[in-house]
C-alpha cells in the first residue's frame, strides 16, 4: 500500500464516524410537511385570513379572564401578586375601537377597577366609575388618534390567534422577519410543530416561537410555546365558535414560567369567552353622549341621520311619479295604436 493510498484511507475513516452521526440525527425541517404548509396550508390561511379581516372590523366580544399564582417556579422577586378576575368587553365598528376592563381583587372583591377606553375618528377618551351601576367619569380626553390606540392593544382573543398565524407563515415563507428552524409532525399531538426566531435579534432578547397547527382543521393555531433565557409561557386555545363560516376561539390558557430567581411568582391565566357575535352598535356608540356624557365643542359634530320617516315620505314620493310616468306612457301608447289606418280600409 503506498502512502498515498493509506493517506486516502486515513482520511476517510476519520470523517466516518462524524458523517454517521450526522446521518443518524433528525431531520428539523420536514420537507414534506414543508411543501404542505406552502401549498395546502397557505392557501386555507389565506382564504380564512381574507374572510376575518372583513369581519372583524364589526365584532363584539366579552371574555372572563382569571390570573392565579400556581406552584413551582424559582422566583424571589418582592413581587406583589394579587389573585383576580377580569372581564374585558371589546367592540369594534371599521374605524372606532371600544375596550372596558373591570378587575376585582380577590382581597377587595367590593373595591372593583373600571376602566373604559373609546377611539373614534374625531377623538378618544377614557371613562372609569367605581362601582358598576355607578355613572362613568370623564378622566381622559383629546382629538384626533390615541398614542397607543386601543385596536393596537388587542381587540378581543381571536385577535392574537390570527397574529401567531401571520407570524407562521411570515416564518415559512422566509420573508426576512423570522428564520425558520424546525418544522415537524407531532405524531403524539396530531399537530404540526413549527419553530421559528427573529431574524434580527440575538441572545438574550430573541424569543423562541414554538406555535402547534392543526392541518386537520384549516391549520388553525391551537398550541404555543414562546421561550426566552428567562422565561417559558405555553398556551393552549379551544374552539367552537362560528360566525359567517370561520370558527373562533372559546377560551385560552397560558402558563408563565420563570427560569431565574429575581423574577415573579409562576402565574396561569385562564380566559373564557361568554360573548362573541356581530355588533349592533352604531358610530353613534362609539361617542361621549352614549355614555351621558357631553360632546366636546372642539370637535365638528356629527351630521344627524335623516329620520326613518322621511325615507318613507321619500319612498311614497319617489313610487307617486313613477305611477305617473307609466300612466302617462300607456295614455300615449293607446292613443297611437287608434290612430293607425286600418289595413285594407278607404284611404
Amino acid at each position: 500500500m503506498t502512502a498515498k493510498t493509506r493517506w486516502c484511507l486515513f482520511v476517510l475513516l476519520s470523517f466516518a464516524p462524524a458523517g454517521v452521526a450526522r446521518a443518524a440525527e433528525p431531520t428539523l425541517i420536514d420537507a414534506v410537511w414543508l411543501a404542505k404548509i406552502k401549498t395546502e396550508g397557505k392557501v386555507s390561511y389565506q382564504t380564512r385570513f381574507a374572510k376575518y379581516q372583513a369581519l372583524c372590523l364589526r365584532l363584539e366580544e366579552t371574555d372572563e379572564i382569571r390570573a392565579d399564582k400556581v406552584p413551582g417556579g424559582v422566583g424571589t422577586m418582592k413581587y406583589v401578586f394579587t389573585p383576580h378576575t377580569r372581564r374585558e368587553r371589546f367592540i369594534c365598528l371599521n374605524e372606532n375601537f371600544l375596550r372596558e376592563r373591570i378587575r376585582t381583587d380577590d382581597d377587595r372583591p367590593d373595591r372593583p377597577q373600571i376602566k373604559l377606553e373609546c377611539d373614534n375618528g374625531d377623538y378618544y377618551f377614557t371613562l372609569t366609575k367605581a362601582q358598576e351601576d355607578a355613572d362613568y367619569a370623564l378622566i381622559e380626553y383629546a382629538p384626533g388618534i390615541r398614542k397607543n390606540p386601543v385596536a393596537n392593544q388587542g381587540f378581543g382573543l381571536h385577535s392574537e390567534v390570527w397574529g401567531h398565524a401571520r407570524d407562521v407563515f411570515s416564518a415559512v415563507e422566509n420573508d426576512g422577519k423570522f428564520t425558520l428552524r424546525r418544522l415537524q409532525f407531532d405524531e403524539a399531538k396530531k399537530l404540526l410543530k413549527v419553530e421559528f426566531v427573529p431574524a434580527k435579534k440575538d441572545p438574550p432578547f430573541a424569543i423562541v416561537d414554538s406555535v402547534y397547527l392543526d392541518p386537520d382543521h384549516d391549520w388553525r393555531v391551537v398550541e404555543r410555546s414562546a421561550s426566552t433565557t428567562t422565561t417559558t409561557s405555553t398556551a393552549q386555545w379551544t374552539y367552537g365558535i362560528v360566525l359567517e363560516g370561520l370558527e373562533f376561539p372559546t377560551g385560552f390558557k397560558i402558563l408563565s414560567d420563570y427560569k431565574v430567581a429575581n423574577a415573579p411568582p409562576n402565574i396561569e391565566t385562564t380566559i373564557r369567552v361568554l360573548s362573541l357575535k356581530v355588533t349592533d352598535k352604531t358610530p353613534d356608540d362609539f361617542r361621549l353622549a352614549a355614555f351621558g356624557l357631553p360632546e366636546p365643542v372642539d370637535v365638528k359634530p356629527r351630521p344627524k341621520p335623516i329620520p326613518w320617516y322621511l325615507w318613507i315620505v321619500a319612498a311614497a314620493g319617489g313610487c307617486a311619479v313613477l305611477a305617473v310616468a307609466f300612466a302617462y306612457l300607456q295614455r300615449r301608447r293607446q292613443a297611437r295604436q287608434g290612430a293607425r289606418p286600418i289595413p285594407g280600409g278607404i284611404s
